[in-house]
This record gives structure tokens, C-alpha cells and sequence, in this order.
């Protein structure tokens, strides 16, 4: 016992696939039609009818806890960074610096070719 309507709305689902799949044309022109639906949504809900609150509100709310709380920690910053500036920190090069890597002039044999 097969439902009849189920194998019609199959096959008629595979004829339409393999229409699609089989030339590029046909799917190309069904992916651009999907894109126009979803522009055209997106448009629609987007430019020409947006929802939104006419009352304006603020983007930055602080209270003056938090307010003061953020000052405070942008001082302490200053300070360290002022610290750190202003320390005399040994430089960590200064030994690699002061050496000299002088060439090595070695003449063998081994290392002279001729010319034949």
C-alpha cells in the first residue's frame, strides 16, 4: 500500500532537481530569484518600514560611582606608567654589545682551488 500523492510530489521534487542541477542556467537564475526574495525582505523590514522607538536615548550611561571608579583607575595607570618611565633599568644588551667578532684569515689548500 504506497501513497500515491507522496511518490507524485517525489518524482516531480527529483524532475525539478535535476533540471536545476543538470544546467547552470536554471540554477542561476533560481539562486538569483532567491536573492531578490531576501533582498526584498531585508529591504522591506529594514529601509522601508524600520521598527524603532521614537524616544532618543543616550548610547554612554555612567553613574558617578562608576564614573569615579574609571577615573581612579585611569590615575593609577598614569603613576605605574610614569614610574616605569622614569626607572633607571640596567640595559640587558650591554654584554653582547662590546664584543667584537673579528674575521679569521686561515689560507689551506683545501680550501684554494685552481683553475685548469
Amino acid at each position: 500500500m504506497k501513497i500515491t500523492g507522496f511518490d507524485s510530489i517525489k518524482n516531480f521534487v527529483q524532475k525539478i532537481a535535476k533540471k536545476l542541477f543538470n544546467k547552470p542556467v536554471y540554477l542561476f537564475i533560481f539562486l538569483f530569484c532567491i536573492d531578490l526574495v531576501i533582498s526584498f525582505i531585508l529591504c522591506w523590514q529594514l529601509v522601508l518600514f524600520p521598527i524603532v522607538d521614537n524616544k532618543p536615548q543616550s548610547l554612554l550611561i555612567l553613574n558617578k560611582n562608576a564614573l569615579d571608579k574609571f577615573v581612579a583607575n585611569w590615575e593609577k595607570q598614569e603613576e605605574e606608567s610614569n614610574a616605569i618611565k622614569s626607572a633607571n633599568y640596567q640595559d640587558m644588551f650591554i654584554g653582547f654589545s662590546s664584543l667584537k667578532i673579528e674575521p679569521v684569515a686561515t689560507s689551506s689548500p683545501a680550501t684554494t682551488t685552481q683553475s685548469q
